[in-house]
C-alpha cells in the first residue's frame, strides 16, 4: 500500500509536490534497496533511475545496523548489480528478487526527496515545450509527468502530437483520448486518462477560454 500522502507532506514541507509523488508512487512503488529494471537500469526508490557509480554514491544509503554507507560500500554494491544488466535484459526479475543480492538501504525520506528532484527534473523539461504547465490543473500535471516518467519527454512529442496538441489548447477531454500508451498496464493508462478526463469535467471558465481563442 502506498505511503500516506500525509507523510510526504510532512517530509516534503509541499503540499502539491507531494502530491505528485504520491501520484508517482502509485506505479513506481518505493524500493528501499537497488535492483535492476528490464533494461537493466540500477534503480532505486521510487523508479529513480541510477545512471552511474559516483550518482549512486550521492544517494543516503544506510548500512543494516543504520550507519551511513561509504562511497566505497555504494560503489561496490552499484557494479555488482550493473555486471548483471546482460542477465536481466534476458530474462528479467522483479525489484523483490534483488532484495537478497544487496544490503544497503534507503529510508522513505530519502526516497520522497529523491523523487521530488526527479520530479523536478522533468518538470523543467516539460515547461521547455508546454509553457503553461503550472497553471494547469493539478491532474492534468501528474497525468503529463507520468507520461513523460514512462517514456521520457521526447518520445512523448514525437509519438503523441494529438496528445501535445490537446494539452496546448487545454482540451483535456481530447487529451484524454490520446493519452493510451501501449508499453504500460491497462491500470495506469486508466488513472491517467480519468485525471485528464476529469479535468475537462471541470474546466474553469479561464481554461475554456483560452480554448476558445486557439
Amino acid at each position: 500500500m502506498p505511503t500516506p500522502l500525509s507523510k510526504k507532506i510532512s517530509i516534503l514541507k509541499d503540499q502539491a509536490l507531494a502530491g505528485k509523488v504520491h501520484a508517482a508512487e502509485e506505479f513506481e512503488s518505493f524500493v528501499p534497496h537497488m535492483y535492476l529494471d528490464v533494461v537493466g537500469q540500477v534503480t532505486v526508490g521510487i523508479g529513480h533511475g541510477i545512471l552511474d557509480a559516483k550518482a549512486a554514491a550521492l544517494i543516503a544509503f544506510k548500512k543494516a545496523d543504520g550507519s551511513p554507507a561509504s562511497e566505497n560500500e555504494i560503489t561496490k554494491e552499484f557494479n555488482a548489480l550493473t555486471a548483471l544488466a546482460s542477465a536481466q535484459r534476458d530474462r528479467p526479475r522483479s525489484a523483490k528478487h534483488f532484495e537478497a543480492l544487496t544490503v544497503l538501504r534507503i529510508d522513505e525520506a530519502t526516497a520522497y526527496n529523491v523523487a521530488a528532484r526527479d520530479i523536478g527534473a522533468k518538470e523543467k523539461d516539460i515547461k521547455r515545450h508546454f509553457p503553461e504547465y503550472d497553471s494547469y490543473p493539478g491532474g492534468v500535471q501528474e497525468a503529463i509527468l507520468d507520461m513523460v516518467f514512462s517514456m521520457g519527454i521526447g518520445k512523448l512529442l514525437r509519438s503523441y502530437p494529438s496528445f501535445c496538441k490537446a494539452v496546448r489548447e487545454r482540451n483535456w477531454k481530447a487529451a484524454a483520448e490520446h493519452s493510451n500508451r501501449r508499453q504500460v498496464q491497462v491500470r495506469r493508462n486508466t488513472t491517467v486518462k480519468d485525471k485528464l478526463a476529469n479535468a475537462g469535467k471541470s474546466v474553469g471558465q479561464g481554461d475554456m477560454a483560452m480554448a476558445g481563442r486557439r
